[in-house]
C-alpha cells in the first residue's frame, strides 16, 4: 500500500530457477510446477489499495514421497516515487523485497483413517469385516 502523498512504482518477477533464489532453497521451476509473470504494480497519490500479484500454479503428474512441498520466489525491486508531491524525494527503504511462496504437493497417495472403538468378534470365526 501507498501512503498519502505521492506516487510509487515497483517492478516484479518470479525467480525462475533454485540457482537464482536468494538466501532460502527453493525447489520449484518456473514452467513445471508455476508459471513465471512479471509487471509493474502502481499507486497514485492518495491511493491506499491493496495490489494482487497472481502466479499461476502448475499441476504436474507423478510423486515423491520424499518433497512434500516446493518453493519459490517473487522479487520487488525498482521501487520508485514518480509526479505528485515526493517526486523529488529519493526512496530510502529496502531497494529489493522477496517474497516466498510454498506450493503443497497434492498427488501424494492420501489419507486412510480408521476410527474403530470396540469391535468383539468370536475367535472360532476367522475373519473379521470392518467399515
Amino acid at each position: 500500500k501507498e501512503g498519502n502523498a505521492g506516487n510509487v512504482s515497483l517492478s516484479f518477477k518470479t525467480i525462475q530457477t533454485p540457482e537464482q533464489c536468494s538466501g532460502v532453497t527453493c525447489s520449484a521451476i518456473a514452467g513445471k510446477h508455476f508459471l513465471s509473470t512479471h509487471g509493474q504494480l502502481q499507486w497514485n497519490e492518495g491511493d491506499q489499495t491493496s495490489r494482487t500479484i497472481t502466479v499461476q500454479i502448475l499441476e504436474h503428474p507423478g510423486w515423491n514421497s520424499s518433497i512434500a512441498f516446493r518453493d519459490f520466489q517473487v522479487l520487488l525491486e525498482n521501487i520508485t516515487f514518480f509526479s505528485g508531491r515526493q517526486k523529488a524525494r529519493t526512496y530510502s527503504g529496502p531497494q529489493q523485497v522477496l517474497a516466498i511462496v510454498r506450493i503443497e504437493e497434492s498427488d501424494g497417495p492420501g489419507i486412510a483413517s480408521l476410527d474403530v472403538t470396540h469391535t468383539f468378534v468370536r475367535e472360532d470365526v476367522g475373519t473379521v469385516g470392518l467399515k
